[in-house]
């Protein structure tokens, strides 16, 4: 008897000292790696509050996924140990990863609405309705977050222990499964976005050879027709849409795979170091994400510029009329188009 608790002893205080050194790590790791993304999103959330002629439903979901990944950012330049000796980060950094990725979906099911219903899109995407959205975003986030660690053999369930230790149960289970359903939702979308533009490519395209074959005086083949048009645009869509809906498979798709393998044996270092690495990964989705629905807008370049050059009164005298030619020449162009 005395020998095993010995053992138990020396056990424990290997877990103990093991636990310690994987602290230690993580703050070294991760505070660096939260700063940036912190200060990132907090400069795309001032730059979006003064970006005003961004369209609206643009604007308030970049402004809460910007918000969602600044807070994130920030929870992770904290060190493990201002949260206690039960390990209660997880619960603060889960749920804004979790917002983060929901808001991430509502961006495709925007654009997905857009090229489904054109015009219709902007009667049923309201603002009261994308705040709406963004409301539920934030209330499944918190849940989905307080439920991937629910331990029922604790008071409020709450699980004191490293994240990867987190008990299997039918909670954390169905919380897997909405997380990958939500990673496979997006690239579904991604597919029937690209369905939606060679059809309507095809469209155009079938008008054009009619026209066309109607079409008698040489000088007409030299105008540009809406099918030139379309067919750039539709062209630096997909490009878009891969990008966007690329990235955010290629960040958050291996920690939702690993998550989602039964019987994971975690007391194996091998396991750990795969999970802790497919985990930065995902984090990493919290820095591009300014780069892709904040600083790709023309609007967005200027007003950082503005904040840029405050002090230069010249430099903001010379952007405000590249502004205003830019949307003049757009305003032209797009009226060009609508005629064609």
């Amino acid at each position: 008897m005395a020998d095993n608790s010995s053992f138990e002893i020396l056990d424990d205080e290997m877990i103990i000292k093991e636990s310690n050194t994987s602290k230690i790590l993580t703050n070294l790791l991760v505070i660096p790696f939260g700063i940036p993304i912190c200060l990132e999103n907090l400069l795309a959330i001032v730059v979006l509050l003064r970006s005003s002629r961004l369209i609206y439903q643009v604007r308030i979901l970049s402004i809460n996924l910007a918000f969602t990944d600044f807070l994130a950012g920030l929870i992770l330049s904290i060190p493990d140990d201002v949260f206690g000796s039960c390990l209660l980060k997880k619960y603060f950094t889960a749920p804004f990863i979790n917002v983060s990725l929901i808001t991430v979906t509502l961006f495709n099911i925007d654009r997905c609405c857009s090229l489904k219903f054109a015009l219709r899109y902007y009667e049923l995407v309201t603002p009261k309705f994308l705040k709406v959205a963004c409301s539920v975003s934030w209330f499944l986030g918190i849940l989905i977050s307080y439920f991937m660690f629910y331990d029922p053999s604790h008071v409020f369930g709450v699980f004191c222990g490293v994240m990867y230790m987190a008990p299997n149960n039918s909670f954390s289970l169905i919380t897997r499964v909405l997380q990958l359903l939500t990673i496979l939702s997006n690239l579904f979308m991604y597919i029937y976005m690209l369905k939606l533009l060679y059809e309507r490519s095809s469209a155009v395209s079938g008008v054009h050879c009619t026209d066309k074959s109607k079409t008698k005086t040489p000088e007409a083949h030299h105008q540009p027709t809406n099918h030139k048009l379309s067919a750039k645009y539709q062209i630096r869509v997909v490009k878009k849409l891969a990008v966007i809906t690329g990235f955010f498979l290629l960040c958050c798709t291996p920690y939702f795979l690993v998550k989602a393998i039964p019987n994971i044996d975690y007391t194996d270092r091998k396991m750990r170091a795969l999970t802790a690495v497919t985990a930065g990964i995902m984090f990493l989705n919290s820095a591009i994400n300014p780069v892709l629905y904040v600083w790709r807008f023309t609007e967005s370049r200027y007003q950082l510029k503005k904040i840029l050059f405050i002090w230069n009164s010249e430099k903001l005298r010379k952007l405000e009329i590249e502004r205003k030619s830019f949307f003049a020449s757009y305003q032209i162009n797009y009226n060009t188009s609508s005629e064609l």
